[in-house]
């Protein structure tokens, strides 16, 4: 699991490093942490690629960018990435809804309240696993969770799969319906086209439209199952509504 770290206090940031190594070692998670000493310097690594599933943010810091505005930035691009903020106040506790923080720690960080976000982190972080599929990208291998797919298009032996969070592109060597046996609620439209059913917001003969604006194609062979998919998907998800009143 990566865990990122963003605090201007270097004998904090020494601390709070040595407290996830050693609940690292009890639990037997192999851990990859990063740790900067400013949101700057944090952001500038995100948008040149880095990757990590819980980030530990202080929420105030003497200067530049606060934690809290960090955080609004990367939610805008990742949905899914995990937050806990820690700060010596806590009363900007509440502050930490607006971009669905995990947990709020207040510092000195008691040992057993971190162990208790790290073990939930945790939990979350193996589910995701389990709901990704694993992809070979140009010679690297990356974890794409399902929900993060947003089309695919084939292109000759290869496929680009464009994703929600980042619009990042992933170009693997497998074919459309390869990829359809693993990554379930996505449905084909057009022969060299798929589409996750949980973005599509209208469809016809014409074409389709995602959520976020792209239009794809649709070809006469596809229509129609596609359009059943897509009323299969919407019926079920009608019927666990009625479930639940």
């Amino acid at each position: 699991m990566h865990i990122t770290l963003c605090d201007d206090e270097p004998i904090f940031l020494h601390s709070l490093q040595r407290q996830l190594t050693q609940w690292a070692a009890k639990t037997g998670v192999v851990l990859a942490i990063r740790a900067f000493s400013s949101a700057e310097m944090l952001l500038r690594e995100w948008k040149n690629g880095l990757q990590t599933d819980l980030l530990l943010l202080d929420i105030e810091m003497r200067a530049g960018i606060s934690g809290m505005e960090l955080a609004q930035r990367i939610r805008a691009r990742n949905p899914n990435v995990m937050i806990a903020f820690v700060s010596n106040y806590a009363q900007y506790s509440c502050r930490g809804y607006e971009v669905k923080a995990m947990r709020f720690l207040t510092k000195p960080i008691e040992n057993e309240r971190l162990c208790e976000c790290l073990n939930a982190a945790l939990a979350q972080w193996k589910m995701a696993q389990a709901e990704s599929i694993a992809l070979d990208d140009m010679g690297s291998r990356v974890l794409l969770r399902r929900e993060d797919i947003l089309y695919a298009v084939a292109d000759g032996h290869y496929l680009q799969i464009y994703q929600t969070a980042s619009r990042a592109i992933v170009r693997t060597r497998m074919t459309l319906p390869q990829l359809l046996e693993q990554a379930h609620g996505l449905a084909r439209c057009h022969r060299a086209y798929a589409a996750n059913l949980l973005y599509v917001r209208r469809v016809n003969r014409d074409g389709l439209l995602l959520a976020e604006g792209t239009h794809l194609p649709v070809g006469r062979k596809y229509y129609l199952d596609f359009c059943q998919k897509f009323d299969e998907l919407y019926q079920r998800a009608q019927n666990g509504r009625m479930d639940s009143v």
